[in-house]
């Protein structure tokens, strides 16, 4: 399983912000990351006669997140395709990861993992069911358990919650969530994996800058439900003064729904959250309505 690849959509929407701010239209575009160029940046192009060198990279509100977000879903629709329509209900059932929620087996015995957690989440939701129905549990129409499914190195929370008896569809949909870090991780995790960004990308837009003086552009692409524009402009301002090669303009996309936030976090010596960046409103875009420039190139040279 993979994590969605937006890298094309999330440049054509910054270089789509870059031709309103510019009123210029994008011209001699190149690829040189996947076309084996040096630098090896993203997107290279130009702006009326301005070059601009564009990277993306994608942002994590902790320490591999991506990477335990694969685990998670990989363990959530195991158990969703094996049950389907088999829990009771109509009820709305909530399995609860740790943060990280890494079995630690080899491949082999991954099915037996998760063919013990499904029978785990069926065990527990038909006995939850049944004890909220009973009145033995407390509260209108809601339980919980926490308990360790067999094999597994962590706990697992399910809780049930009915809903109305003429509610659709009348059986029981299962749904997964994992806790937040606490504020105070959170902020330093960012602030991480900003300085993070910055050094890695950082240094082949500098690079670009030196060649020909192209205009340097960071796109920091955020796709998860813990962290906003705000938190990230307040990680890259905290950061910023040990990077005093900073690109000239720094983005933050937010890509977690069908309609995609670009965020100007940095342009120049204007930084968040300055007024002349805390008062830009952000640009909004449908994202099947954007182009993978990427892909696009590449089949425009085929």
């Amino acid at each position: 399983m993979e994590m969605p690849d937006n890298e094309g959509k999330v440049c054509d929407a910054v270089v789509k912000c870059l031709e309103r701010q510019t009123g210029r239209s994008r011209r001699h575009i190149r690829c040189p990351d996947k076309e084996g160029g040096d630098p090896p940046v993203e997107l290279r192009l130009k702006l009326g006669a301005e070059g601009y060198a564009i990277e993306h990279t994608r942002m994590e509100s902790f320490r591999n997140q991506v990477g335990t977000g694969i685990h998670l879903t990989a363990l959530a629709e195991s158990v969703q395709y094996a049950l389907g329509e088999k829990l009771p209900g109509p009820a709305l059932y909530e399995m609860k990861f740790p943060l990280n929620p890494r079995l630690g087996v080899k491949r082999a015995a991954l099915q037996r993992s998760q063919d013990n957690l499904v029978n785990w989440v069926k065990e527990q939701a038909n006995r939850l069911y049944r004890s909220i129905n009973d009145g033995q549990a407390r509260g209108a129409g809601c339980a919980s358990f926490t308990g360790q499914p067999k094999g597994f190195p962590f706990e697992v929370s399910l809780m049930c919650r009915l809903l109305p008896p003429n509610s659709e569809p009348r059986h029981g949909i299962l749904g997964a969530v994992r806790p937040a870090p606490n504020d105070h991780d959170l902020q330093n995790f960012c602030a991480d994996d900003v300085r993070r960004a910055l050094s890695q990308k950082g240094s082949k837009l500098r690079r670009c800058k030196e060649e020909d003086g192209s205009r340097t552009i960071l796109v920091l692409e955020v796709n998860d439900h813990l962290t906003d524009h705000t938190i990230w402009g307040d990680a890259l301002s905290a950061v910023l003064g040990e990077f005093p090669n900073a690109p000239d303009e720094v983005y933050c996309v937010i890509t977690v729904s069908s309609l995609w936030l670009v965020f100007l976090l940095k342009r120049d010596v204007e930084c968040w959250p300055t007024n002349a960046i805390a008062d830009c409103r952000p640009t909004t875009f449908q994202a099947d309505e954007l182009i993978d420039v990427v892909t696009s190139l590449d089949a425009a040279d085929s």
